[in-house]
């Protein structure tokens, strides 16, 4: 279930994302939490497995202080530098597989991403956006 903050959690990006891989014929098979260890969300289509690791924009957890406030600059880079580096080991360990990051549609996230986006690509490693009125790919 969506939390009620106007930011969206890890936990939101998870859930969203996995509804419209789902209506795009992907079997879900796994989708974690904040509170579970290992790759967020796991998806198969046409015998192909993708695994996405997500972020959110701000804390899942109320009793952390970032809970309800979005992540500054520096979060957000150690965030998404946690996320490749995942996708990444499990592109080395999975190599017939499809690895993303999924991210919180922002501007701070954007901006970041911008600059690395080719090197991405070289890596193979695609990138979800993902907002409370939906997902789109780069």
């Amino acid at each position: 279930m969506l939390s009620n903050l106007q930011m969206l959690t890890e936990n939101d990006v998870v859930e969203i994302l996995a509804e419209h891989l789902s209506n795009q014929g992907y079997q879900i098979i796994q989708s974690l939490t904040t509170n579970e260890k290992g790759v967020d969300l796991i998806a198969e289509k046409n015998g192909v497995r993708l695994y996405v690791e997500a972020k959110g924009e701000t804390s899942s957890k109320a009793t952390t202080n970032r809970y309800g406030k979005p992540f500054n600059k520096n979060q957000i880079k150690s965030h998404v530098s946690r996320a490749i580096l995942t996708s990444m080991k499990v592109q080395s360990s999975k190599p017939n597989s499809e690895v993303a990051i999924a991210l919180p549609d922002t501007d701070d996230h954007k901006q970041l991403i911008q600059v690395i986006t080719p090197s991405l690509k070289k890596l193979g490693i695609g990138v979800y956006w993902v907002s409370k009125s939906g997902v789109r790919m780069d």
